[in-house]
């Protein structure tokens, strides 16, 4: 540590405020022809003794990297004519070459009435958070070629299976067969609730405003059978991604049909108070006990366990909130409150 015996009493104060603070807190004189203050911590740093400071005040600039240099310079220059500073930029540690470390700098200047007495800041090391920044888009890029290849080469496997299962089935009845197709619509549902996934993972929401009505009748059409009918109660706008609110209503449609046999009604609309929307069926409906847990990855009856914990990421995506409840006709109903309403 260095501190010139000659302080005023602004950079006694800062001296104080320094030894407070795990950053590098550092003093120079204007022109940076002198060094008035800096911590030990430097040393750990720029791998360079803090007396080669004391001998040469810009020798920190020594291991910077190259390529950030002419701007260390350019901002040391600002400061000089009493700017404000911020800047990141890379050392290169004089006693370890082979590690790159990351700071990020805050530059002020000292002044005592309208003369500048110096200059002083902190630098902080920031290679941790860089290393996990780098890390995290790696990870990130590893999931877009996972999911291209879900949503290409995967799903192409699966129509064309699909295509030669048709084929097949026209020719001739078999339960083997129907076994088939439902594996294979199950497996287009898992690849389609991962990628949704994987949208919530790494992309930004897509928000556009859309009538529920139309929303919900749109998701319903696919999966619509003789005994299940779909009833719309009301319209409301909802500010939400297209693509990823289909994942919700698919998910409360199609998990309303598989837990219900017989005859269906599932009904969609506005809250009445204007909280939300609703989608409810009068099926069997949820145990109250089970009514957190149907949200969970992983919790399954028959199905594959992403649907509802989907369900749940989505609306959390949106800012929102979904719960479960008994539905006024003994089903299950799904209430989505806090979400942008028009």
């Amino acid at each position: 540590m260095v501190w010139d015996q000659s302080e005023t009493e602004s950079e006694r104060l800062f001296s104080n405020f320094a030894q407070r603070d795990p950053d590098v807190f550092f003093m120079f004189s204007p022109d940076w022809s002198e060094l008035k203050y800096v911590d030990d911590i430097y040393e750990k740093i720029w791998g360079r003794p803090v007396s080669s400071l004391q001998s040469n005040p810009t020798s920190f600039l020594e291991g910077v990297h190259p390529a950030d240099r002419n701007g260390v310079k350019e901002r040391m220059e600002k400061l000089s004519r009493g700017e404000h500073t911020e800047q990141e930029f890379r050392v290169i540690p004089e006693n370890n070459s082979a590690e790159l470390r990351y700071v990020w700098v805050e530059g002020r200047p000292v002044y005592e009435g309208d003369e500048l007495l110096a200059i002083a800041g902190f630098v902080r090391d920031i290679t941790e958070r860089k290393q996990r920044t780098k890390e995290l888009e790696r990870t990130n890029e590893r999931l877009k070629v996972f999911t291209n290849f879900l949503s290409h080469d995967l799903q192409n496997q699966l129509n064309i299976a699909n295509g030669w299962l048709q084929i097949e089935q026209q020719e001739r009845e078999s339960k083997n067969l129907n076994t088939v197709s439902d594996a294979l619509s199950r497996m287009a549902e898992l690849t389609d609730d991962v990628l949704a996934l994987a949208r919530l993972d790494y992309g930004s929401l897509d928000r556009e405003p859309l009538s529920l009505a139309a929303i919900a009748s749109d998701c319903w059409q696919p999966m619509a059978t003789d005994g299940a009918e779909l009833v719309v109660t009301g319209d409301v706008t909802i500010h939400v991604d297209r693509g990823l609110f289909r994942n919700v209503f698919e998910n409360l449609f199609r998990n309303a049909i598989e837990h219900t046999e017989g005859r269906l009604t599932v009904r969609v609309g506005p809250i009445a108070d204007g909280a939300g929307v609703y989608v409810e069926d009068d099926g069997c409906g949820i145990p109250a006990d089970k009514r957190d847990a149907v949200f969970k990855l992983g919790y399954s009856t028959d199905g594959t366990g992403l649907g509802l914990a989907l369900v749940r990421e989505v609306i959390d995506a949106h800012g929102g909130e979904i719960t479960a409840t008994e539905g006024e006709r003994g089903g299950a109903r799904f209430e989505m409150t806090s979400l942008e309403l028009s």
